[in-house]
């Protein structure tokens, strides 16, 4: 959805009877839009953690002297203006962001998928943190490809309420999503609100668990698992 269409429905719905929208009008206030902007980033970022909705990838190159390697826009190929050395192989058309939340595969570029967090794996590397990769000893390789669970790109808090900017959210999410939103917005007012932050807090987690019941948002997965055939346990 747009975020134009998402502040609209925000306005004329969950929203309408707080001061964030203007008296007599259907509208946000614009004095009050970055602070909505911040929970509606605040928000992504938290359906984006719950929910496998993104993924990205990217390419690490070894540097001799180096073993964490940290998925931080300071070390891409793109940022013209760090000093640090550049190990994030992206690009002025495609650059990296700081949107990593956690890895989820890392292999050879020629893809021999390594062992993660396994200190007797004769092939593999270590993740201390959920954004850094280290890689304890030579594997022969110059570059690892990283496959990982991106959040959503954060809106600007300049953004105007006629923007195009794309909220990439799941139609079938859209009613949790909105209702999330409206809770943290009218906990953060307190007083009075804080009984209807809880009602939609409530509706929050009704509209969350009718979704995981219907295995909305889940990653499906195929194929099957032949790890105990090659070993002869079957």
């Amino acid at each position: 959805m747009k975020f134009k269409d998402l502040v609209q429905d925000l306005a004329l719905g969950e929203l309408q009877s707080t001061p964030l929208v203007e008296v007599g009008t259907f509208e946000i206030n614009p004095m009050y839009l970055p602070k909505l902007i911040q929970v509606i980033n605040r928000s992504l970022e938290h359906f984006y953690s719950q929910f496998p909705l993104k993924e990205n990838q990217l390419i690490i190159q070894l540097v001799r002297g180096i073993s964490h390697y940290y998925l931080d826009e300071e070390y891409a190929l793109s940022n013209k203006t760090s000093k640090s050395v550049k190990y994030i192989m992206d690009s002025d058309i495609n650059p990296f962001h700081n949107d990593v939340l956690q890895i989820i595969e890392v292999s050879t570029v020629d893809g021999r998928s390594l062992a993660m967090n396994d200190i007797h794996a004769e092939f593999g590397i270590l993740t201390p943190t959920p954004t850094c990769i280290h890689v304890p000893y030579d594997l022969g390789v110059n570059q690892l490809s990283v496959v990982y669970q991106a959040t959503h790109q954060k809106i600007p808090l300049s953004e105007p309420a006629t923007s195009e900017f794309n909220i990439e959210i799941p139609t079938a999410m859209v009613g949790a999503f909105m209702a999330y939103i409206a809770c943290l917005v009218l906990q953060n007012m307190g007083g009075n609100k804080l009984n209807d932050s809880n009602a939609f807090f409530a509706k929050y987690q009704t509209l969350m668990e009718l979704l995981k019941q219907q295995g909305i948002g889940n990653k499906p997965t195929t194929g099957y698992n032949i790890k105990p055939y090659i070993r002869e346990w079957i």
